[in-house]
């Protein structure tokens, strides 16, 4: 069994950092981030890709990633370029944990965006390429196409055979 810590970004930066390096001195699997833009008005929340690539730096050894990263609030393709420089960075411990967010209004509908769970979900693109396949319908803006063997791409950082290539739908053929 595993053991992983549960964060929220919602300290002074140096603090995150340094809970970081002594979990991994103490022995946890993981260490993860909340993924939220506001809170409750009281504490700041700092943004959880640029503290994991600090964390990425200061450790060696645990899982590093997002507790819930809402896809909805985000583009694909900027959601993959921030896994596979975390990725690089951390030496292939990088982690993405997907999910629609919460809460609706703190941190959607008060920044104009779509409060509604139901609505959110079908704007979730990234489907495919997370489960590794193709299907069109459940990713229209972005085509996902299977990796051939040993062919690196932008979305796959480890260089192994497998994986998928993220690519916008008009750029699709290759």
């Amino acid at each position: 069994m595993r053991f992983a810590l549960s964060v929220p970004p919602f300290t002074a930066p140096a603090d995150v950092l340094g809970l970081a390096r002594t979990a991994e001195a103490n022995g946890w699997d993981g260490f993860f981030l909340w993924d939220h833009l506001r809170w409750d008005d009281r504490v700041e929340v700092h943004d959880p890709w640029v503290l994991l690539g600090a964390i990425a730096t200061a450790t060696s050894r645990m899982r590093i990633g997002t507790m819930v990263t809402p896809l909805s609030r985000r583009r694909p393709a900027v959601v993959a370029k921030h896994l596979v420089t975390l990725d690089h960075l951390s030496g292939g411990r990088a982690t993405l944990g997907v999910g629609l967010g919460d809460p609706p209004d703190l941190d959607f509908s008060d920044f104009g965006d779509e409060p509604s769970y139901a609505v959110r979900a079908a704007v979730v693109q990234l489907i495919p390429f997370i489960s590794q396949t193709s299907s069109s319908s459940m990713c229209p803006l972005y085509t996902c196409i299977p990796r051939a063997a040993g062919r690196r791409t932008r979305a796959n950082s480890t260089g192994a055979s497998g994986g998928i290539h993220l690519a916008p739908s008009s750029a699709a053929a290759e």
